[in-house]
């Protein structure tokens, strides 16, 4: 049962020191509670709600420091707010940028709430219908066009309209693909929703600009058909001899591309997204999922699994061997290799010169 100085935090991006800071100054000698971001992806739609009624005390402060500065705060952080039983809702978007909601400005949201609702239904239903006429399109054989002349080699496609631009393995294995295909002596063309890191190659932006969507899923199958009408301006411009997309869920843009420009599709193949909705991030609408992976796995021309293990996935799922290279995640051999600060960083950290330290590079939530 939480008491009038109980508060409730709830880290969904940025550094949790900053969030830990936050309430110490504002809220010194509270009792807090985190709320897990990993054990609410877990529970249901239900179960989501039901654990943030369980949240009862002077506030719930959220932390959003990756998101874009000038983004709308999220539908799902507004309900999440609604349902819990805390005074006000703090967000945190930035040192500098901080919103309060009392309980009655969050009952003012309720219209923008209802609007998004509605907008999902006729999303969800809309690409339903697009995914099952697809099916047949997709059907036809594919006619790859051998008369363009093409300004640049590669145009390497990021078309996930929930990514934040911040600092990890998706932006850096993004760069890594761009500038080793620049490396190689091609010319490449970035086309993502989000801003990425300079590098040889030239960038342009897709912003995902549906800020009223309730669920990712529909704000995810929608941003297809922005990504698709700007991006084919730019292709038919660029005139790029090959896509290369990173596969993800609801995403079928860089297949559509792919057949209606007549241009051969690769896709980077990290994970079966019908694996990950099982094992890590649960979602809705599996049956859409599973069709919009089918699509795309039909449609490309050729295949970059991450492993070995994924490779074999592949081939069980029917895809012709010779289609599939496998491109591991690598290290940049010129920034590490032995002798390359070892020494000092183990005097920085701590660790003596026999101890045996092991590391992981990777994401554990």
């Amino acid at each position: 049962m939480g008491t009038p100085r109980t508060i409730y935090k709830y880290l969904l991006s940025g550094p949790p020191d900053n969030l830990d800071a936050y309430i110490q100054r504002q809220y010194p000698d509270s009792e807090v509670h985190a709320i897990s971001r990993e054990d609410m992806h877990r529970l249901g739609t239900l179960g989501r709600i039901g654990r943030m009624r369980e949240a009862k005390g002077a506030a719930l402060v959220f932390s959003l420091e990756n998101e874009p500065a000038d983004s709308r705060i999220p539908n799902q952080v507004l309900i999440a707010g609604l349902a819990s039983r805390c005074r006000c809702v703090v967000v945190l978007a930035g040192p500098e940028q901080v919103r309060v909601f009392s309980r009655r400005a969050l009952l003012q949201q309720l219209p923008r709430l209802f609007m998004g609702g509605v907008l999902d239904a006729f999303t969800i239903g809309a690409a339903y219908l697009a995914l099952q006429a697809l099916r047949l399109w997709l059907r036809k054989p594919a006619k790859v066009r051998t008369d363009l002349q093409s300004d640049i080699d590669v145009a390497d496609l990021y078309p996930l309209a929930l990514m934040t631009p911040s600092p990890g393995g998706e932006m850096t294995y993004l760069k890594g693909t761009a500038d080793g295909i620049a490396e190689a002596g091609g010319r490449v063309d970035v086309i993502s929703s989000v801003p990425v890191p300079a590098g040889n190659y030239h960038v342009h932006i897709i912003p995902s600009e549906y800020r009223y969507s309730l669920l990712r899923e529909a704000q995810t199958l929608l941003y297809n058909l922005r990504f698709f009408r700007q991006a084919k301006k730019l292709l038919l411009q660029r005139r790029p001899r090959l896509l290369y997309q990173r596969h993800h869920a609801f995403v079928v843009s860089g297949a559509l591309l792919s057949r209606a420009l007549g241009i051969p599709l690769v896709l980077e193949y990290q994970n079966s997204e019908l694996w990950r909705v099982e094992n890590w991030d649960p979602c809705h609408f599996r049956g859409m999922l599973k069709t919009a992976e089918d699509l795309s796995l039909r449609v490309a021309h050729g295949y970059a699994p991450l492993s070995n293990v994924l490779r074999e996935e592949l081939l069980k799922r029917g895809i012709e061997e010779e289609r599939i290279v496998v491109n591991p995640a690598a290290t940049n051999v010129e920034l590490f290799f032995p002798g390359c600060g070892g020494a000092e960083a183990r005097q920085r950290l701590g660790f003596g010169p026999d101890d045996v330290v092991i590391t992981f590079v990777g994401s554990f939530s």
